[in-house]
């Protein structure tokens, strides 16, 4: 619930909670595994047999769209879906609406199409029928209302430029007649752009009025209803607030934000911060809107949904975070829109493909009780398939782990030879490799890869890159943009990355070989370091970082090189230690840190460099320890650690240095391989472990 704590501009940074009250989604849910853009998605009971199914649309590059229902069985898993073929998107995000247009009680599919057609399907008997309508302009977004007053549903639809399609209603299932409208909201020529669109009463005269916004103009636009089955001539500019980037609020929702039963516009900046804000306005006592409020929120929002998810009768702001692979939460039990809760959503946005196209519009997006335990849940379309988040479920933040593109899916990176080239191969699909990105190409020859995290915060991987001869620091953000950082002197080399202080970004951990001082620098940030005990002797090995106990904070695992005693510096602290018992056989070596059963918590994984055994300890504790196959050739080495399938479990990458071999182990598990392809023995390869 949202109360009357907005009234003012809110200037200043303010606290984004991560524990807003009581509203917690699941770690991310795949029901599918794709590659590459997909539409929209809505959650309803479409068959009406009670239970909550879910329609997507998909329009994936040059592949024909698709309109896929998942039917939910009497077990809560969901069917095969039914299938049916759209015309060609054009880069249409295909939305889709659930709405009662012949009503019956039971919801039809409105999809929206990018050609002269929009479509509305309808299930019975466990097959699709689509009748289509003819129009002039594409619909790349849509809503739903009732327009002219005449108690069926009718649909604003908006094309890619700046034309607006009312579909009225005949209360029969289909529509009587549509009625084109200029907004204002877009250019003629077709731009990468995101825009928002609803229909709300924003006036006070009682019929709703057309909001729509986009992220190339700077002001959005209200359209009134003119109590005659259209709207007044000349839409109604409200400008933008300034932004430096020329980019401007891509989504729009009426809500009432403050309790007082009157709806506010609020509009979201897809600005990364400091320059990403929530915008309230209010109607004012001459009916026209004001802004009254500016919120700073998470960068990057492209999606905004308004619903009730704590059960208090009012509704919360439901943000994406396109470039985050995130959404949030805002003003939940009453705690205002500056109290926010993030929740990861990998692949929402993708900063490869980004380069290339432009996905992530409110559309993609939809809530609704999938499990019917009375806890609104989230489902979406993402680069990398269907995705759901399930409410009032316990949620755990997991930084990225060598994952450079924010897909949710590790990549697998390496160097080829002296010359210093650099390639990413994107592990994008369920059972294959499907896409190699190199770009850079080249890399200094004489900088070597010593930690991957996430600096910035993003959802995606970077990458830093040391001199080793002359200490100079560059991070490659998501492998691919410089920023260059402090230069560290030769004697230190980062031992690795974790997010210590719990701000979802990575911080890097140095040591120096020589003195065996320790530092932390938050976000790759010299200048804003976190202070840590020396550790004279240098026997002492920072073996592994990792969340070991489930508290949001990493932990550093040291390692013995002599007496193979353990211990855990829980936040990277000295003095909060934690016991972990020791390995005086020094043929066991630790060869990484990961999460293989999905709790939360990280677990080691240890190799006997002379027998070939393996073993892992779960939550680093011996007395909970998993066997893991043996695999006795020495040649066979643990290359990396990482979510190569997305499901939410680390896997292990193994090579062969000899033969150039590679396979992957799922969940550490040898029964469940994943194929890899070989390549020369003279590539390196590199990422966390």
């Amino acid at each position: 619930m949202m109360k009357r704590s907005i009234l003012l501009f809110v200037l200043a940074l303010c606290a984004l909670d991560a524990s807003a009250a009581n509203v917690s989604f699941s770690r991310p849910i795949r029901l599918t595994t794709e590659w590459g853009p997909f539409g929209s998605t809505a959650i309803g009971d479409v068959d009406g047999d009670g239970r909550k199914d879910l329609a997507v649309t998909r329009a994936s590059g040059y592949e024909t769209p698709t309109l896929l229902v998942y039917l939910q069985r009497t077990d809560g898993t969901f069917a095969a879906p039914l299938q049916t073929v759209l015309p060609p998107a054009y880069g249409s995000d295909l939305p889709i609406l659930l709405v009662d247009l012949d009503k019956d009680g039971k919801p039809e599919l409105f999809v929206g199409q990018g050609n002269t057609q929009v479509s509305i399907v309808k299930v019975a008997n466990g097959a699709l029928t689509k009748s289509s309508f003819p129009t002039r302009m594409s619909c790349a977004y849509a809503a739903a209302g009732d327009i002219d007053g005449d108690g069926n549903v009718d649909i604003a639809c908006h094309d890619e430029q700046v034309t607006a399609t009312i579909f009225f209603g005949n209360g029969a299932g289909g529509f009587r007649n549509n009625l084109e409208v200029g907004t204002g909201a877009g250019t003629w020529y077709k731009e990468w752009e995101i825009k928002g669109i609803d229909l709300a009463d924003v006036t006070g005269d009682g019929r709703p009025d057309l909001l729509v916004t986009s992220s190339l103009i700077s002001s959005f636009f209200v359209l009134q209803n003119n109590s005659l089955g259209g709207f007044f001539p000349g839409a109604t500019a409200y400008p933008h607030p300034y932004t430096p980037t020329g980019v401007y609020p891509a989504a729009v929702r009426a809500v009432d934000t403050d309790g007082d039963g009157i709806d506010e516009v609020v509009t979201v900046s897809p600005d990364n911060r400091p320059n990403a804000y929530i915008n309230v306005y209010k109607r004012r006592a001459n009916g026209y809107l004001g802004l009254s409020a500016r919120i700073p929120t998470f960068s990057s929002t492209t999606a905004l949904l308004a619903s009730d998810l704590d059960g208090d009768g009012d509704k919360e702001l439901v943000l994406g975070h396109h470039q985050m692979g995130a959404i949030s939460v805002a003003g939940a039990n009453g705690s205002g829109l500056q109290s926010q809760s993030r929740f990861e959503l990998p692949g929402f946005g993708n900063a490869v493909w980004d380069l290339f196209e432009i996905v992530g519009s409110s559309h993609a997006l939809s809530i609704g009780d999938v499990d019917s335990d009375g806890c609104p849940d989230l489902a979406a379309t993402t680069f990398t398939g269907t995705t759901l988040l399930f409410g009032c479920e316990p949620n755990f933040h997991k930084l990225p782990v060598n994952d450079v593109d924010g897909d949710g899916f590790a990549d697998i990176l390496w160097r080829e030879g002296p010359g210093g080239v650099q390639y990413s191969m994107f592990r994008v699909t369920q059972y294959c490799i499907r896409a190699y990105y190199n770009c850079p190409t080249t890399v200094d020859p004489y900088q070597e890869p010593q930690a991957l995290g996430d600096f910035d915060g993003d959802g995606t991987s970077d990458i830093l890159w040391r001199n080793p001869a002359t200490g100079a620091n560059t991070v490659l953000l998501a492998s691919l943009f410089p920023r260059m950082l402090t230069p560290a002197g030769t004697a230190w080399r980062a031992m690795g990355t974790g997010d210590f202080d719990g701000d979802d970004r990575s911080d890097l951990f140095w040591r120096n070989s020589v003195s065996g001082a320790n530092s932390i620098w938050r976000s790759a940030d010299a200048s804003a370091q976190i202070a840590v005990a020396p550790v004279g002797n240098t026997d002492w090995k920072v073996a592994g970082i990792g969340d070991f106990d489930g508290d949001g904070k990493s932990d550093v695992l040291w390692h013995h090189a002599i007496s193979g005693a353990n211990t855990i510096w829980r936040s990277g602290n000295n003095l909060t230690q934690m016991a972990m018992t020791g390995v005086s056989n020094t043929a066991w070596q630790i060869a990484g840190i990961g999460d293989f059963d999905g709790d939360g918590r990280d677990d080691v994984v240890w190799r006997n460099a002379v027998s070939g055994a393996n073993t892992i300890w779960l939550a680093a504790n011996n007395a909970t320890q998993r066997s893991v196959t043996g695999v006795f050739n020495p040649d066979w080495q643990i290359a990396t650690i990482g979510d190569y399938d997305g499901d939410g479990r680390a896997d292990l990458f193994w090579r062969n240095g000899a033969s150039g071999a590679n396979t992957i182990w799922l969940s550490a598990n040898s029964a469940t391989q994943l194929a890899v392809p070989t390549w020369p023995t003279y590539f390196t390869f590199f990422g966390q472990r």
